[in-house]
């Protein structure tokens, strides 16, 4: 830049011999020196306006903006705000049916209360990020965490996770709470949803520096933890170290999240009225603080109700033949009793869905309070118990089937159509040699003695499919097979099977022969 400079301004231009530009710079006393440049260059360099420039304006907001403001000026109690997010843990995980089998990283949902920093809602799966991550996150924000850490065998005391309720509002990113499912949360549950721009992860800062908190903790903690984005030739590939299973790594999640939330946050900035009462900045010490001060601002709703607004809804057919969806069949009581399946024609309804099973659907009411389960029929049952994504995939694979068996389908038809039109040509041209052969008939008489005819043409039939003679006329006698167990031939049967079965027969004669007496 420096050379730059004095080659455009400090020096003269002119054309060489050969025509070439050239350009002789001044005398030393007539250009400035580096440190004289330098000091000029720092003075009026604008490093906003470079950067961006060069990186655009997307990533300066993200890395370099001005932090003046604070996220919990926004809020004034627990669950007024709650932020969420999702990242792909640095972690692989193995398979539980076989600890050799690497299933990949696992991605981690978070959902933190802005004024109090408590972690509110935990989701550690293979989804995502996706609606269904996001869906099944909000359905742990309202789960007791009691009974959630009770099913990975850890025990807590309800001061240690005490957040079950939605929030006031949520930010989000715009991406999985965007959409049909995002609008229910706010018309049915009251839940507002702050969408904000994408790649804009310092507008969620508090769930952001957990995300990094807990990446750094795993990659020295965790067997299979990714050491360094990119690795040498060198480096152990850190798949082949991977032990924990997704259970083992859900069990290290609630135990990263109950040793946060005992944690005292020292960046915190404590109000007045905090720092009057000497409370720590330990988020379950202002949970406590601002549920008995503030009077933490909640929806509360049954988790049923909650589940119901955060699956995906669509829309299916009633038909005589039940609820329809895609290929599959459901059916309700209240269906039958109110005579849904006999109005003679299709009538469309909304539906609510578990994309992770097919045994059931729900219909609900208009106001999202409630609902009906129907439950799929037995004409259906060959996708029961698999997930809408499974039984997806073995009806595309049936429709290829049939794809695939249409040719010969086809000339299937064309050999049935011929052989038929062949009959038909036969039959036309006998009629018509009878016609010739015979005075013509009147069509009274031709009608009225079908019975007549019918009875001629049964006992020719009769006579045509008599069985013939079965060999000679000496009468057969009957025999009784053996009753052989244990795979015994009769030549391979023990005496005692043989006078068993001699006895048998014995019997069997006795029977047959009182049987001959009677008839005769």
């Amino acid at each position: 830049t420096y050379v730059y400079m004095l080659e455009t301004y400090f020096a003269d231009h002119y054309e060489g011999k050969n025509g070439e530009k050239k350009a002789k710079i001044w005398d030393e006393n007539s250009i400035p020196t580096y440190n004289q440049f330098r000091y000029w260059y720092l003075k009026e360099y604008n490093f906003k306006k470079d950067f961006i420039g060069r990186y655009g304006e997307l990533a300066f907001n993200l890395k370099h903006r001005e932090i003046l403001d604070y996220s919990t000026a926004e809020v004034d109690a627990p669950g007024a705000i709650y932020q969420i997010d999702a990242t792909v843990a640095d972690v692989y995980l193995v398979s539980s049916d076989n600890p050799l089998k690497v299933i990949g990283r696992p991605v981690v949902y978070i959902a933190i209360d802005v004024f109090s920093r408590i972690v509110c809602g935990l989701y550690v799966g293979l989804e995502g990020p996706s609606w269904l991550g996001a869906m099944m996150l909000l359905d742990n924000v309202v789960e007791d965490k009691i009974d959630f850490c009770s099913k990975y065998g850890i025990e807590i005391d309800e001061k240690e996770w005490p957040s079950k309720y939605l929030p006031e509002g949520i930010v989000a990113d715009n991406g999985e709470l965007e959409g049909y499912n995002a609008d229910r949360l706010i018309n049915n549950l009251n839940v507002p949803v702050i969408n904000k721009p994408p790649y804009r992860g310092d507008l969620k800062g508090i769930v952001e520096r957990h995300f990094r908190t807990i990446n750094d903790r795993i990659k020295y903690t965790s067997p299979g933890a990714i050491q360094k984005e990119y690795r040498s030739r060198s480096d152990e590939d850190p798949r082949l170290k991977a032990e924990y299973t997704l259970d083992d790594f859900i069990k290290y999640m609630i135990i990263d999240v109950l040793w946060h939330n005992k944690h005292i946050n020292r960046s915190y900035p404590l109000p007045k009225a905090m720092l009057n009462e000497d409370i720590l900045p330990r988020p379950v010490d202002m949970w406590e603080w601002g549920m008995t001060r503030r009077k933490g601002r909640f929806n509360v709703y049954d988790r049923d109700i909650v589940r119901l607004n955060l699956l995906p809804t669509t829309t299916a057919n009633i038909t005589r033949a039940g609820i329809k969806f895609e290929d599959r069949f459901y059916s309700l009581d209240t269906a039958i009793s109110e005579g849904w399946f006999t109005k003679g024609k299709n009538i469309r309804t909304q539906i609510t869905y578990d994309p992770r099973n097919v045994n059931h659907i729900y219909l609900p009411n208009e106001n999202g309070t409630g609902f009906k389960v129907a439950n799929l029929l037995p004409k259906s049952y060959a996708y029961k118990d698999l997930s809408w994504e499974e039984a997806r995939f073995a009806r595309d694979s049936q429709n290829e089937n049939y794809a695939d068996a249409w040719r010969e389908e086809l000339q299937n038809d064309i050999d049935r159509d011929i052989a038929t039109e062949e009959i038909n040509k036969e039959a036309k041209a006998r009629l018509k040699q009878a016609k010739k052969n015979q005075p013509e008939q009147s069509v009274n008489k031709r009608i009225n003695n079908i019975q007549s005819n019918r009875s001629d043409a049964k006992q020719k039939r009769r006579k045509d499919e008599q069985f013939p003679p079965l060999g000679d006329s000496t009468p057969k006698e009957g025999r009784v097979l053996p009753f052989i167990t244990n795979d015994e031939t009769p030549e391979t049967q023990t005496s005692s099977n043989k006078a068993q079965n001699d006895l048998m027969g014995k019997l069997l004669r006795k029977r047959d022969s009182i049987i001959g007496k009677d008839k005769e």
